[in-house]
């Protein structure tokens, strides 16, 4: 992964990583060599394996772990109408499928107007 990844929410945050920014930008990577992809072949490979990592372990952590995922790097792709939105057809199908809820208009902090409460 390319270092300055990391140097960059360091920088912006007082020497402090903030999971959910640093989560941000690896979904700005993962989505960047999506793209990249046909252009540079191998180039999603490592951001691929990134994703089916998590993957394994996303039903293995706790409540609080999964929203930050899922706040930090599921939210950031792009949305509906955006380019790359194929990024997110690369994900695996519990990544998907958390993202999709997360687009529903019936997910999200509201649970008096039917969401879940949880992202």
């Amino acid at each position: 992964m390319r270092g300055d990844l990391f140097r960059a929410p360091l920088q912006d945050d007082f020497g402090e990583v903030l999971p959910t920014i640093f989560l941000s930008e690896i979904a700005q990577w993962y989505a960047e060599t999506w793209l990249a992809r046909e252009t540079d072949p191998g180039t999603f490979d490592e951001a691929s394996r990134f994703a089916a990592r998590v993957a394994v372990r996303y039903p293995e952590v706790s409540p609080s772990e999964r929203n930050m995922f899922a706040v930090g790097f599921l939210e950031a792709p792009p949305n509906l109408g955006e380019a790359g939105r194929g990024c997110l057809e690369a994900l695996s199908d519990i990544l998907r499928a958390e993202r999709e809820d997360m687009d529903s208009p019936n997910n999200g902090p509201g649970i008096d107007d039917g969401g879940t409460g949880v992202y």
